[in-house]
Formats: C-alpha cells, sequence, structure tokens
C-alpha cells in the first residue's frame, strides 16, 4: 500500500507542475480547452493533452505509460475587478393612477341611450338624457425604476478532479470533470451571499483511446464543435476571462446586452448535453469526428434532486420532463433532441504556418408539439429542426494566430431551435493572437444575423455585433493577470429590450465594460 501511494504522490506531482516541460512549442491551445496558450498560464482542464484526440499529444499533463496513472486535481481561482455601463443601467417605468367607478354620459335628447362599452346602467334622466353608470374599477399602478452601479469585484473557482492511465496492453482510458461556482439568488451580502454559492458540474465524462482505433467519450462532455476548435479559430483564448464565449467581461453588464456565443466551440451549451463522441486517428494530418446526444438533459435528472428523495422532476410523462419526445405545451416544442455532429478536421504545418481547419454539421429532431393549432401569425409549437453548418481556420506564424469562424443554418441561439418561418442564422467571428514569451496579446470581433424574437418572424431581424481587446501576462508559473475591453450592441425593430417582448419602447441595447484580473491556476 504504501508503496502504491508513494507512486500515486510521484504521478501527482508529474501531472502538476513537472508537466510544464513538455510542451510543444507553438501550441495555442487553452485553459478551456485543456491546453497552454503560453507557459504556465493554467492548469489542464477537463479537457487534456490526453483525451482530445485519438494518439496523446505533449501537454500540460504527464503522458501515462502502460501499467501506470495519472491523477490530476487541477484547479483555478479568478479574481477580477470591473465595470461595465449599458443603456440598461437605470431604467423608469411610470405609474398608471386608478380609474373607473360612478361616471354620468350625456345623451342628446331623445337618442339612443346605449352605454359606452364596459359600462353598468344605474339610472337615467329622461329629462336630460344624463345615464349614470359605472365601469370597472382598475387599481392605481406605482411606478417602478431601478439604478445599478457599473463597478464591483468578482470571484470564482473551478475545480478539475480527473484520471489519466493506460493499461498494459496500451489501452489508454481515465475519466475529466469540471466543478465550478454557481449563485443562488440571495443578493443581502455578507453570509448570505456566500451561501448563496454553490459548486455545480459542468463536465464529466469518461473515455478510452487507441493510436490505432481513435478515441471514444462517453458522459457529460464537449462534441466534434468544441473538441476540433478549442478556442483557437474562434480567437478565445488570449485571456483570462474567456472574451466572447461567456466571458467575466460580458457578465459585469445586465444579462440581456450580451451577444450570445453562436459559434458553440467550448461552450456550455454544446458540451452540457450528455453525449458519446468519437475522434478518428489521423490520416495525412485529418481526423475525422461524431458525436450524438439524445437530448440536452441528463438521463437521470428526471429522478429528482437525488436518487434518495421522492421528490421527483418527471413524476408522470409530462412538460417537467427532460426526457420529452411530445407534448402539448408550445414552449417545449423549442426542445431538441437526438443531436448529432459530423465533420472533418486538419492539423498540420503548411510551409512555416500550422494550420488547424475544420467543417463541422449539426442536425437535430425536436420534441414534437401536439397542442391546438396555432392562429394568425403565431408560430407558437413550430420550430425548424437545428440544421447547422460550421467552419474555422487558424494560421500561426512567428507568435501571430489569425483564425477566424463562421457558422451559419436554422438555429436560433445556442442550439436554440428557430421558429418556423423565421430567417436563419448567419455569424463570423475573427480574431488575431499574438504571443510572445510570457505576453499574450489579442483582439476578437463578430457580427450576427437571426431571427431573434419569434413574435417577429417575417417581420424584421435580430442583427449584433462586438469586439472586444486586450491580453494576458504570466508573472509567475501558475499566476496570470489580465486585463480586457468589451463593447456589444442588439438591435431588432420592434422588440423592446426592457420588457424582452414585441412592442414600443428600445429595440437597441448595447454595453461596454473594462476588466482587470488575476489568476491562480495549479
Amino acid at each position: 500500500m504504501r508503496k502504491i501511494l508513494l507512486a500515486s504522490v510521484a504521478m501527482l506531482s508529474a501531472s502538476t507542475g513537472g508537466a510544464f516541460a513538455q510542451l510543444v512549442p507553438g501550441m495555442v491551445e487553452s485553459a478551456y480547452s485543456g491546453q497552454i496558450p503560453n507557459v504556465p498560464t493554467s492548469a489542464a482542464g477537463a479537457n487534456n493533452n490526453n483525451n482530445v484526440t485519438a494518439a496523446a499529444i505533449k501537454g500540460p499533463t504527464a503522458n501515462p505509460t502502460p501499467g501506470t496513472f495519472v491523477v490530476r486535481l487541477g484547479g483555478r481561482v479568478n479574481v477580477e475587478a470591473g465595470a461595465g455601463w449599458s443603456n440598461v443601467d437605470s431604467v423608469y417605468v411610470p405609474g398608471t393612477p386608478a380609474s373607473g367607478g360612478l361616471t354620468v354620459v350625456t345623451l342628446p335628447k331623445g337618442g339612443a341611450s346605449t352605454l359606452p362599452a364596459g359600462n353598468t346602467f344605474v339610472s337615467v334622466n329622461n329629462g336630460t338624457g344624463a345615464i349614470t353608470s359605472t365601469t370597472a374599477k382598475v387599481a392605481a399602478v406605482a411606478p417602478t425604476g431601478a439604478k445599478r452601479n457599473p463597478y464591483g469585484i468578482g470571484t470564482y473557482i473551478r475545480l478539475y478532479p480527473g484520471l489519466d492511465a493506460m493499461a498494459t496492453n496500451g489501452l489508454r482510458y481515465g475519466a475529466g470533470t469540471e466543478i465550478r461556482t454557481n449563485w443562488g439568488t440571495n443578493t443581502t451580502g455578507g453570509s448570505g451571499a456566500t451561501s448563496g454559492q454553490t459548486l455545480m458540474v459542468r463536465r464529466a465524462f469518461v473515455y478510452a483511446a487507441g493510436d490505432n482505433w481513435g478515441l471514444v467519450r462517453f458522459g457529460q462532455g464537449d462534441g466534434v464543435i468544441s473538441l476540433f476548435d478549442g478556442g483557437v479559430t474562434t480567437s478565445q483564448n488570449w485571456s483570462n476571462s474567456g472574451v466572447l464565449n461567456g466571458g467575466d467581461a460580458q457578465t459585469v453588464t445586465p444579462s440581456r446586452t450580451a451577444v450570445p456565443f453562436y459559434w458553440m466551440a467550448v461552450a456550455g451549451n454544446e458540451y452540457g448535453s450528455n453525449k458519446i463522441a468519437y475522434i478518428s486517428p489521423k490520416l495525412f494530418g485529418v481526423e475525422a469526428g461524431f458525436s450524438y446526444a439524445p437530448s440536452p438533459s441528463n438521463l437521470y435528472a428526471d429522478g429528482g434532486t437525488s436518487p434518495y428523495t421522492l421528490t421527483a422532476i418527471c413524476p408522470i410523462a409530462s412538460s417537467t420532463c427532460s426526457t420529452l419526445s411530445s407534448s402539448s405545451n408550445a414552449a417545449d416544442a423549442g426542445r431538441y433532441t437526438d443531436l448529432y455532429q459530423i465533420g472533418l478536421r486538419y492539423l498540420g504545418d503548411v510551409g512555416p504556418v500550422n494550420v488547424r481547419a475544420y467543417g463541422v454539421y449539426v442536425g437535430s429532431g425536436q420534441v414534437s408539439y401536439t397542442g391546438l393549432a396555432p392562429t394568425g401569425r403565431s408560430t407558437a409549437g413550430y420550430f425548424d429542426n437545428l440544421s447547422v453548418y460550421n467552419a474555422g481556420i487558424a494560421g500561426t506564424f512567428a507568435g501571430f494566430t489569425l483564425g477566424a469562424n463562421w457558422i451559419g443554418g436554422a438555429m436560433n441561439g445556442q442550439f436554440a431551435l428557430k421558429p418556423a418561418g423565421g430567417a436563419n442564422l448567419n455569424a463570423t467571428t475573427v480574431g488575431l493572437q499574438y504571443v510572445t514569451g510570457a505576453l499574450t496579446l489579442g483582439v476578437t470581433g463578430a457580427v450576427a444575423t437571426s431571427q431573434g424574437s419569434a413574435a417577429l418572424v417575417g417581420q424584421t431581424q435580430l442583427a449584433e455585433q462586438e469586439i472586444s481587446f486586450g491580453g494576458r501576462y504570466v508573472v509567475a508559473p501558475g499566476l496570470a493577470v489580465s486585463a480586457d475591453y468589451l463593447y456589444q450592441q442588439r438591435k431588432q425593430n420592434g422588440f423592446n429590450w426592457v420588457t424582452n417582448a414585441a412592442g414600443e419602447g428600445k429595440p437597441q441595447i448595447q454595453a461596454q465594460s473594462v476588466l482587470l484580473g488575476v489568476a491562480v491556476n495549479w
């Protein structure tokens, strides 16, 4: 037993500090995909250099040898000071006075004694033609409003326990997990706010791989888009913050100002579903990938808050069940089923340029709507299956990485079904990253058009644009500081961003933010 424990400690040491020496020069993967853009920015994540390709590659996590295993206990703490401003930082909705009650309507003498709509007859004065009536009382509505401070300090943690092993016959296998901070609804501060923070599981998968037959991953984890991109062609790796992919700079302004990360690479709506994924061995630098998710949910989610409670989310087949196939509730029809991704990727050198290029097709079914047919312009209960094309390319030369990524087709959000008759998604992001020693600089911009509000099908579309720039500096092993600037704009005529519904009001919403942060990784 003592020998086993000593061996475990030795392998654990190799998987944390000692593995930095194994990095491939010029590697541009990120902490989010499990690898390091410049030494030593980050601990390996749930994804690492042992579990993203058929053949293990050199990287921040030690490669197991036959008959050995590597235990990983990586983690990251981010602390950031930020400020953000938007055109919905101050909102005022005027109230209305009380109305209704006793009214008198005077009609021409001899005229018809017809009451106005909504009035109840009380009496009539035959001499003057005056009708006394009542209308229903309408209570007064008080005005409402709020204003937010633009600045604050944020903190979160991520933990990456996992295992990489190799059997004596050469089979490589293991598991990866990612645990993150979650926030409750408590906003009072102090002890209440800290107790409102919990931990949530973002990734939990097992894998097996062989150089000659490929990589299979099973569980809650990344599909083909995330495994092929890794944040590289989408230019999301130059900061501690996550840039445009649900980045921390997006969270310091009201959430409606945030442009969704349509490109899906290493995004929660892509890797959060339970799936099976396969990546083939490389042949002349080309590999194929396939992934399949039966639903957006975990099969165990319908069982309740734990296996030992009697409160179940799905006591009988109903709208509350996470694994529906049909429903009479129109909102359920917006869920996808049987989501699959299939694609090809090239990784290799073209002259002096290191190239990453891939293409992926995404398709799905949907929960069948069995309710009443809608009337008028309504699309309630009617959606198109996901049918999306995604392509990305990046080239690295002399420390510069130029990347571009496009996604388009039948989608209206992050793997959200498009309302029938609505406009297709068309989104492009372009970025440039430069790495020199401990310093990384970057800029990433994006434009997108999509249907947006389902209530405005055939009338208007949503147009969005955003840009972020900044960088990161590695102060010491495991310690990095970063700075980001972000601007975002969303506009759809006929849509009110204050009420979050179709109507008159504020059709355009925009925000900008700055963020200074420090991250400690192990």
